[in-house]
């Protein structure tokens, strides 16, 4: 019996667990998600305090040249089980294939947890072990597999992170004033503006400190204030539709 060919990585995403956790059911579609048809949730129940959810989300990851005399190319549908223990703080799924199995059979592990060294930063760890029944190019099938999770893993984070940062950064950060807020000069004649010319509350040039106040406004977040204020200027302003171990899975994958 051959060996599932395994790897795992570790990336960090610039916000709390409880953001990263929220925006986990909305993280599609991002501009690396053109792959992802559909998402549809076909249980969610609570055990113990904790939220289990389990999906079926259809793919149409395409395969190689060569991959296309065993199997037409299709979309692939794969389950995915999702654990959330708010005590914990963890945020942990499993994804395994239940179509081109035969072909190659993948299954990931990944775990969202906050930061240990900055409360303000989460860590998602993720593990995956692909398999191949195909005699004589197991071998090249399972390299391809995991050459190819590599490549995809780092995209799905970059996609995720876009997510968040236009959710709770440019929200709040890039909120356009409007004519009448308390902190915009209202128009002559208002009750803020003096009456008569000299006054010492007289403002001495036509714009001042108040109406450029939304930049800095209190409810601008502390994601924005910090290092990922580069990620939100820079983000996209609309989104598009190791050795061999074995996997711990959940019990409904067993």
């Amino acid at each position: 019996m051959s060996k599932m060919k395994f790897y795992e990585t570790e990336h960090v995403h610039g916000f709390p667990w409880n953001r990263v956790a929220a925006g986990y059911w909305w993280r599609y579609p991002n501009q690396h998600s053109s792959h992802v048809f559909s998402v549809d949730t076909l249980e969610t129940k609570i055990v113990d305090g904790k939220l289990h959810c389990r999906r079926l989300i259809i793919k149409t990851n395409a395969l190689p040249s060569w991959g296309k005399h065993f199997f037409s190319d299709q979309r692939v549908p794969v389950i995915e089980e999702c654990i959330v223990d708010p005590v914990s703080k963890t945020l942990t799924w499993y994804v395994r294939n239940i179509g081109l199995s035969t072909f190659m059979a993948t299954v990931e592990k990944a775990q969202l947890s906050a930061s240990v060294e900055d409360p303000d930063k989460t860590v998602v760890k993720k593990q995956a072990w692909i398999d191949s029944s195909i005699l004589g190019f197991r071998t090249a099938i399972k390299k391809f597999g995991i050459d190819r999770y590599k490549k995809n893993c780092v995209l799905a984070t970059e996609g995720f992170e876009t997510v968040l940062t236009k959710h709770y950064c440019l929200n709040t950060t890039n909120t356009p004033s409007t004519p009448g807020s308390s902190n915009t000069p209202s128009t002559p004649g208002s009750s803020n503006t003096p009456s008569t010319p000299g006054s010492s509350n007289t403002p001495s040039t036509s714009g001042s400190s108040s109406s450029s106040s939304t930049l800095g406004s209190p409810n601008t977040t502390h994601c924005c204030q910090s290092s990922n204020a580069t990620q939100s200027s820079n983000a996209p302003q609309s989104s598009k539709i190791s050795s061999s171990r074995n996997p711990t899975l959940s019990k409904s994958f067993l």
